[in-house]
């Protein structure tokens, strides 16, 4: 196994060419995708992973995954609906209390509590009420932002307070 040292700001990234630490990381990547939430505590979990092995993967992954839902949001939904036809539509009740939610928070409000859950969750709301794309991207990337130092920074004093 080679190691080698990145220096970065604040510290050192330890980068590693093995096949189970490259794992790890494109794991909480790729993970990052699809629920940014159990990736950060993935990676906030793992003793190996130092501050900005916390907030590079997920962040990254994440981040990745904005740009895809948002350049590429109305033709994923197109395919869905066309190969997994719902039995039934949603009710009248169900349309209003979403637009009621989006009334209430709009962009900025959706981009930062969904994004916790999953990317796909707050690019799909605000691609489906047919919100600006560059407004999409930099919302919910500053979401990413935050939410991943947040997470990154709780787990180092976590970590420093044992």
């Amino acid at each position: 196994m080679i190691n080698f040292w990145l220096g970065k700001i604040g510290g050192f990234l330890l980068v590693t060419t093995s096949g189970a630490g490259i794992m790890i990381y494109a794991s909480v990547f790729f993970l990052s995708m699809l629920k940014f939430l159990v990736a950060l505590l993935t990676a906030a979990a793992n003793p190996r992973f130092g501050f900005w092995e916390v907030v590079i993967p997920a962040g990254a992954g994440a981040l990745l995954s904005v740009v895809i839902y948002t350049m590429f949001g109305t033709q994923i939904r197109l395919w869905v609906q066309r190969n997994f036809k719902r039995k039934k539509s949603m009710s009248f009740a169900r349309r209003r209390q979403i637009f009621s939610i989006w009334k209430k928070y709009g962009l900025i409000g959706i981009s930062f509590l969904s994004i916790v859950l999953s990317p796909m969750i707050s690019v799909g709301i605000a691609v489906s009420f047919q919100e600006d794309p560059r407004k999409i991207i930099f919302w919910n990337s500053l979401s990413i932002v935050f939410w991943t130092f947040m997470f990154a920074t709780f787990r180092e004093l976590v970590v420093g307070f044992f």
